[in-house]
């Protein structure tokens, strides 16, 4: 019932969705559409996946030293990071689409859209953590569920929509792609924050609550 958890499950949806499209389905795309042959393809996809790997390693150092400077709230951080990790990736998926056949144009544009995703790990990754930490795993476990939806949604969708390998197929996929990415960019900017919750306490306050009726019960059996 907490609107901050499910923006957390919402925004790794998108998340998933963004890298299983990337990582699965654009190999594929560069292959049936673009024709490139097998050993750009891999160093292309491989390059792409270093730069993921090489963004989330600073954006993960970036967030920590704005937290420590305190730039700006530790919500807003998280925010924009993710903001970041799901706008530029919207718009690596309608650049392909519309590169043609240009492999230099779509290798930029993979690399200078999808790095951002990179960004999921010092944002959405951890938000569980600023919401409680007592109870993290299970928001974890929460988001992962999430996470699994998308990765049985996607290949049914593109493998559905993209029966026949055309562009036009490749533009609609790739098109719903961005606008899940936006949606779970812009529900985490919504209603995302870092703020610890209050549920947080909540085994805490049983304990205290049945310690209090205790001690009541036992004062009361004096009397």
């Amino acid at each position: 019932q907490n609107v901050h958890v499910w923006a957390i499950v919402i925004a790794t949806f998108g998340h998933s969705w963004i890298a299983v499209a990337i990582m699965v389905y654009t190999p594929t795309f560069m292959k049936t559409v673009l024709h490139l042959p097998t050993r750009y393809n891999a160093i292309y996809n491989s390059t792409t996946f270093i730069v993921i790997w090489s963004v989330a390693l600073i954006s993960g150092c970036l967030s920590d030293l704005c937290q420590k400077k305190k730039c700006i709230s530790l919500t807003w951080n998280r925010k924009c990071f993710y903001l970041m990790g799901t706008l530029f990736p919207a718009i690596g998926f309608i650049g392909i689409t519309y590169a043609e056949c240009n492999e230099y144009l779509v290798m930029t544009i993979m690399i200078a859209g999808f790095s951002t995703v990179g960004c999921y790990y010092p944002s959405v990754k951890v938000n569980p953590l600023d919401l409680s930490p007592n109870y993290a795993s299970t928001i974890g476990a929460l988001a992962q569920m999430g996470a699994s939806m998308a990765g049985v949604l996607v290949p049914y969708v593109f493998g559905l929509l993209t029966a026949n390998g055309h562009m036009k197929e490749w533009r609609i996929v790739y098109t719903l792609s961005c606008v899940i990415s936006l949606i779970g960019g812009l529900t985490f900017l919504i209603f995302a924050t870092a703020k610890q919750q209050p549920f947080n306490y909540y085994y805490a306050d049983v304990l205290r609550g049945h310690s209090t009726s205790s001690m009541s019960t036992m004062v009361l059996g004096k009397r």
